[in-house]
């Protein structure tokens, strides 16, 4: 009885990790759906993928946890993360004539911005929570994921503030 509770308290947070992670690919994927823009829509339709890592990472160690409560988490390669992220940010100059931005993109950068803070906020509780190294690394590893989108969104709310004012100072990729 005092391993299933344990379990459960170990797995109940990666099922909500995992609806997170759901709920944010659909409003990314909607959002790009919405955005007349190629630029949110680009950004949008790559959170979106983004969040299918997510889900798959989640997903892996949720079904080894199952199998063994020390079971560690699936490799991730933060680096390449990093790449993708400086490509997307590289495109934006690229479409720098094309680009102008509009009071909606502002808006669902905003909202955008406020989930994947949300998500970083649940996943900080959770990692504080636990008393397992590996656990903790795994949200740890979440936590670096949504700062990177947050990296981004807060970027294309200075360009939506001020496009010439980003151009200027660069994609915001500090």
């Amino acid at each position: 009885m005092e391993d299933t509770r344990k379990a459960q308290e170990i797995l109940e947070p990666l099922k909500k990790a995992l609806r997170l992670e759901h709920e944010g690919k659909k409003f990314f994927k909607e959002a790009a759906e919405r955005c007349e823009g190629q630029l949110p829509r680009q950004t949008f339709q790559f959170l979106a993928d983004e969040e299918d890592k997510h889900i798959e990472h989640i997903e892996q160690f949720y079904k080894s946890l199952v199998d063994s409560e020390d079971a560690a988490p699936p490799s991730v390669d933060d680096a390449a993360t990093d790449d993708r992220f400086k490509e997307l940010l590289g495109t934006f100059d690229e479409l720098k004539s094309a680009i102008k931005p509009t009071a909606s993109d502002m808006e669902a950068y905003q909202t955008a911005l406020q989930f994947e803070n949300g998500a970083e906020e649940y996943y900080a509780e959770q990692a504080a929570k636990t008393d397992k190294p590996h656990i903790r690394e795994f949200y740890e590893w979440l936590i670096r994921e949504e700062e990177r989108h947050a990296r981004l969104l807060e970027s294309c709310v200075k360009f939506v503030e001020d496009p010439a004012g980003w151009f200027k100072q660069g994609s915001g990729d500090d």
